[in-house]
C-alpha cells in the first residue's frame, strides 16, 4: 500500500497499440519522491490536485525504461484516506530517473 498525494491532474496517454485499453497518467509523491500513477477511466475519478490518496495493490511496470506505479483490475485507489497527510512531497521523480 502507498499514501500519496496527487501532483496534478490525470491525463490520457495515447497507447502504442490498436485497441488497446484507455489509461490515464498523473504524478504523485510521498515524503520520499514522486512517481507517475497509471490509471484506468473509472480510477482516475475524483483523483484533484493536492489530495491524498491509497493505492492498494499497485504494481511497478517499466515502460519505455520509466516506472509506473499501476492500478490494474486487481488494485484499488483508496480517495477517502482517514487522517492520511502528506506535508512535503521528495524532489526526486523515480518515474524520470
Amino acid at each position: 500500500n502507498c499514501v500519496l498525494r496527487v501532483l496534478g491532474v490525470p491525463t490520457e496517454v495515447d497507447s502504442a497499440k490498436r485497441g488497446a485499453h484507455r489509461f490515464w497518467e498523473v504524478t504523485c509523491g510521498d515524503e520520499t519522491a514522486k512517481v507517475v500513477l497509471s490509471l484506468t477511466e473509472a480510477q482516475k475519478e475524483g483523483l484533484d490536485m493536492d489530495r491524498v490518496v491509497i493505492v492498494r495493490n499497485g504494481h511497478i511496470r517499466m515502460i519505455n525504461n520509466f516506472m509506473r506505479l499501476c492500478v490494474d483490475k486487481w488494485g484499488k485507489v483508496d480517495l477517502d484516506p482517514a487522517g492520511a497527510t502528506i506535508d512535503e512531497v521528495g524532489e526526486t521523480n523515480m518515474s524520470l530517473a
